[in-house]
């Protein structure tokens, strides 16, 4: 058609001239309808195989750039797609810059966009400009492709520029139309696309041979003499269409009108002509309302909001555990000559807290709008929180592991520090290099009329530094196991097997909830952040309750402990009571006690398993032999024998009231509880008075003699102490 109606003879000498505007007009009209209402960036979607439709939207782009419209997005649709195929465009069109569409094709295999982009969770925001050939798109066609009512409601505020063919208040059309009513009785002459303009074209060629008559004379005409002109058709006169104004190419400069697509009815809006904008109706947009929608993107943000009840709450309860572990740390500081504080170890506990904090506190980053700045240090606190954590607890059970399987004497503090201190120093050798080369930044997720934000990072591969430093927590964790594993038969007051498998057990369980809802729902951000918000708070709650928490709630009990009680070393054949060969009796506490032997039925408990309770049993202790014996009240199994001079006595175990725990090469250390601190007392002298070696605070010189002590007795023993 661009070939047949450009203004210039046909090689057969013929000339063709349209009564309305070309199809290069139409666009240049829809492009200045879009120029007139503000929308300087469009997406383009074209029927590929329609030159029609890409005749005009060649036309449109050249026009839109020189008015300074930009085409954001473009998309060929094709004949032959199917839904599926509309659905991958639609959710690639949902992230455009632009919310305003323009369309170049015939209705039906444009129909499909706005019906499917609606089912996508497209908003009215989002505007469908069509040309004059989706006229036909009516609700009549929609209906005959299976669309309810509700859904003729998705193409409600739809745009089509269209050629005007009805012309109120010329004469030649007024005249045309009251004629018609008086013969049919009806207005379908206003209704029927396109037959004003055929009417025009016969107006056109009847009235150019009347001229050429009035001018030459009919012979001429008639003998076909008189040689046509384009310029003998291109006369501007009144037609059925409206007046006819003539381009120099022959073509009509003929009047657009933007038909709005109202309540299931194309409606006349605005009239254009010659680049003069005329209202004829309201126009209604998919919201119902007559404002002009921005061309701009205004999404509706979902990510978890600071006001919102739900981080509210998170953040309070973040905000009071971290609150509980600066007072845990301020009583333990107060009590730092404690028995029990010591035992501890004072650094390795402050960096236990720190470690707490610092997870902690990743909670109040994920909230919020992202920045590259949060989204860095949400991961720097949590994984160096997470290491410092780790790295305090397994570095404790290494100095256990030292001193009892070791033969070097160096546990002092500074080395065990710089050891514990290895790992989360490489962990931030690895995340200042992630941040200089490959730092996170907050990505749009944009779906429809919402955006969310994740932090992601710019180059393929820039988290891997991220992930090698996470993993490093991984491997403290297994470390971690190992070493408790290592130390579990050492007594409790020395290591804390039962409570890092505890804490390990909530670390896993938070592992294995969280990190597949979080892999499931990547693009979820309220989602992800609540399940990360919740593993933090549980496992870091979880490790503050066993490895700190309990400990301060038991330091009313030691306080009245010596801080400087160091360990007790009885000699082989040191005198003391029931080291004589009397019979001393006495009825304290139940028991019976004798010159050479201390009697009486106690709860006995092994104290390095987990699920071990208390048993009543016979205790004997033989003082002239040098054995004590375990047996089962009823005697139906045998009972146990222990060399007292092989055995380790602590006197006043951490966690245990009125017990003592005794420890024998080769088997589990167990727990025997009195009735009394008296007849405790009773008992400890009378291990000590037959050599059994004793101890309290875990001082570094006291250890190391119970070490030096340990492995004598290891080493002079081939067989367990059991009978």
């Amino acid at each position: 058609m661009d070939d047949l109606n450009n203004g210039t003879a046909h090689s057969a000498g013929y000339h063709f001239n349209l009564v309305f505007g070309d199809s290069k007009y139409q666009g240049v009209v829809m492009a200045r309808i879009a120029r007139n209402f503000n929308w300087m960036s469009v997406n383009f979607l074209v029927l590929g195989e329609d030159p029609y439709a890409v005749s005009l939207s060649r036309a449109f782009q050249d026009t839109a750039a020189t008015l300074g419209i930009t085409i954001a997005r473009t998309y060929i649709v094709q004949n032959s797609w199917s839904f599926d195929d509309y659905r991958a465009l639609v959710s690639q069109l949902a992230d455009s810059p632009s919310r305003i569409n323009v369309l170049f094709g015939h209705p039906d295999p444009i129909y499909p966009l706005p019906l499917l982009a609606r089912r996508a969770g497209f908003g009215p925001e989002w505007v469908w400009f069509g040309c004059e050939s989706l006229s036909i798109m009516d609700s009549t066609f929609l209906r005959a492709r299976g669309l309810t009512p509700a859904e003729l409601a998705y193409y409600e505020g739809l745009m089509i520029a269209w050629p005007a063919e009805l012309a109120p208040g010329s004469p030649r059309f007024d005249s045309v139309v009251a004629k018609w009513q008086r013969t049919y009785n009806d207005t379908v002459i206003k209704e029927t696309a396109y037959a004003l303009f055929m009417g025009s074209c016969l107006d056109v060629l009847v009235n150019t041979f009347i001229d050429l008559v009035r001018r030459v004379g009919l012979a001429p005409v008639v003998n076909r003499t008189h040689k046509l002109d384009l310029a003998d058709f291109v006369v501007n006169r009144d037609s059925v269409s409206g007046f006819i104004d003539f381009a120099a190419n022959g073509d009509r400069n003929g009047e657009f009108q933007v038909l709005n697509f109202q309540n299931s009815a194309y409606v006349p809006v605005y009239s254009v002509r010659n680049g003069t904008f005329s209202t004829l109706a309201p126009i209604k947009f998919a919201d119902g309302s007559s404002v002009i929608p921005d061309w701009r993107p205004k999404y509706v943000e979902i990510l978890p909001d600071e006001r919102s009840a739900g981080v509210i709450i998170v953040s309070t309860l973040t905000g009071l555990v971290i609150a509980a572990v600066v007072v845990a740390w301020v009583a333990i500081v107060v009590n730092r000559k404690s028995k029990r504080v010591r035992h501890l170890g004072l650094p390795f506990t402050a960096v236990l807290c720190i470690g707490i904090v610092m997870c902690l506190s990743a909670s109040f980053l994920m909230a919020g709008r992202p920045t590259p700045l949060k989204c860095e240090a949400q991961y720097w606190v949590m994984i160096l929180g997470y290491s410092l954590t780790l790295s305090s607890l397994w570095i404790r059970s290494y100095r256990l592991w030292k001193i009892f399987d070791k033969y070097s004497t160096a546990v002092r503090t500074r080395p065990l520090l710089f050891r514990m201190l290895a790992l989360p120093v490489l962990q931030i050798i690895l995340l200042i290099i992630h941040s200089a080369t490959s730092p996170l930044q907050a990505a749009p997720l944009i779906s429809g009329s919402t955006i969310q934000y994740q932090c992601q990072a710019l180059s393929a591969g820039g988290t891997a530094l991220l992930y090698v430093a996470a993993g490093i927590d991984g491997v403290l964790l297994v470390l971690l196991a190992y070493l408790s594993f290592k130390i579990r038969r050492i007594h409790s007051s020395y290591q804390d097997t039962m409570w890092i498998a505890y804490l390990m057990h909530h670390l896993l369980i938070a592992a294995c909830i969280a990190i597949p809802v979080i892999v499931l729902f990547s693009t979820a951000t309220i989602v992800t952040y609540y399940v990360r918000a919740v593993a933090v708070i549980y496992t870091n709650v979880a490790i503050f309750s066993s490895m700190v928490a309990r400990h301060i709630f038991a330091l009313p009990d030691s306080a009245n402990q010596d801080p400087n009680a160091a360990m007790l070393e009885t000699q082989d054949g040191a005198g003391g009571p029931g080291s004589g060969g009397g019979q001393e009796t006495s009825s304290a506490g139940g028991s019976t006690a004798q010159r050479n032997v201390l009697s009486g039925v106690y709860p006995v408990k092994s104290t390095t398993g987990f699920l071990r309770r208390w048993q009543n049993r016979d205790v004997v202790l033989l003082s002239a032999e040098g054995l004590l014996v375990v047996a089962s009240i009823e005697r139906q199994h045998p009972g146990q024998s222990f060399s007292v001079k092989q055995l380790i006595l602590e006197a006043d175990p951490v966690d245990m009231e009125l017990c003592v725990v005794l420890a024998h090469p080769g088997t589990d250390a167990f727990a025997i509880q009195f009735n009394s601190a008296a007849e405790r007392t009773k008992w400890v002298a009378a291990f000590q008075a037959c050599g059994t070696s004793g101890k309290s605070t875990p001082t570094s010189s006291a250890m190391s003699r119970l070490r030096v002590k340990s492995n004598a007795i290891r080493s002079s023993v081939t067989s367990g102490g059991q009978h």
